[in-house]
């Protein structure tokens, strides 16, 4: 099972921390900002489709926040850049990925 818990900027912005754990395996504190984007993406399907289930103190936050970082990161033009280096166009494309994929 994953544990989970995102921290964000007030309570609609952005993700600034994931913080998880799998079974009783050490945390992990991840920053998508200082991450390449193709990273992320891959963290947050990995989490979103693991076999074990997943367990959050309020998943239906954590899991809308997930899902609009993740769509807006699909649309973001290169995804090998680090986040806080696309921070303009991330701030550009958010409302287009409110309709997700």
């Amino acid at each position: 099972m994953i544990f989970y818990d995102t921290e964000t900027c007030g309570f609609q912005g952005p993700i600034v921390l994931i913080q998880y754990a799998v079974d009783d395996g050490p945390i992990t504190l991840y920053c998508p900002w200082k991450k390449k984007i193709r990273e992320t993406i891959t963290l947050i399907e990995w989490m979103m489709d693991h076999a074990g289930g997943v367990c959050g103190f309020n998943l239906a936050f954590d899991h809308f926040h997930l899902c609009q970082m993740y769509t807006v990161l699909l649309l973001l033009d290169d995804k090998e850049e680090i986040l806080e280096l696309c921070i303009e166009e991330y701030a550009l494309k958010e409302a287009d990925g409110r309709d997700g994929p």
